[in-house]
């Protein structure tokens, strides 16, 4: 029994600190809230480098980048921006890997903004949900949000 619960936790830290790449395919929508408002939808794909204590996200229709990992700080802008207060927070577990990003406006103007990133990776069923909205900081009403949901695999590397 004890042989046993050994090589699970071993095992268990082995898929935590593997490293690996995710391609996930799937459809990107868009939409603006703003005057007329812009909506679109595409197809989407997104390499996702999963590391130990940190993920990048590359978006190779999109153009976007990220990388998340723990950590918290503060960025100053130059007049007339506002600085900005930036959260980020990245787990992986054995069910699921999780990042996200809040990007917060320090000013108090009423164009001060709170632009919220979210991806979730289910293990299990290798299905990514990515979630971004960007909404006015006072009245909480949303300007932009960003969805995309797809299907994940890893990519094989050749030994």
């Amino acid at each position: 029994m004890k042989k046993l619960l050994l090589i699970i936790m071993l095992f268990y830290s082995f898929v935590q600190a593997e490293e690996f790449t995710l391609i996930c395919e799937g459809n990107r929508e868009f939409r603006s809230y703003i005057d007329e408002g812009m909506n679109f939808d595409d197809k989407e794909i997104a390499l996702l480098i999963i590391k130990q204590d940190s993920m990048e996200y590359i978006g190779v229709n999109s153009g976007r980048k990220y990388t998340f990992g723990n950590k918290e700080y503060t960025a100053p802008k130059r007049a007339p921006h506002e600085d900005i207060k930036i959260k980020e927070r990245y787990e992986v577990t054995t069910e699921a890997i999780s990042a996200s990003q809040t990007i917060t406006d320090l000013g108090g103007s009423n164009d001060s903004t709170i632009s919220v990133i979210r991806i979730l990776v289910d293990r299990l069923t290798a299905k990514l949900t990515e979630v971004d909205n960007i909404r006015n900081k006072k009245t909480f009403k949303i300007s932009k949000s960003n969805n995309f949901k797809a299907s994940c695999k890893k990519e094989m590397r050749p030994l």
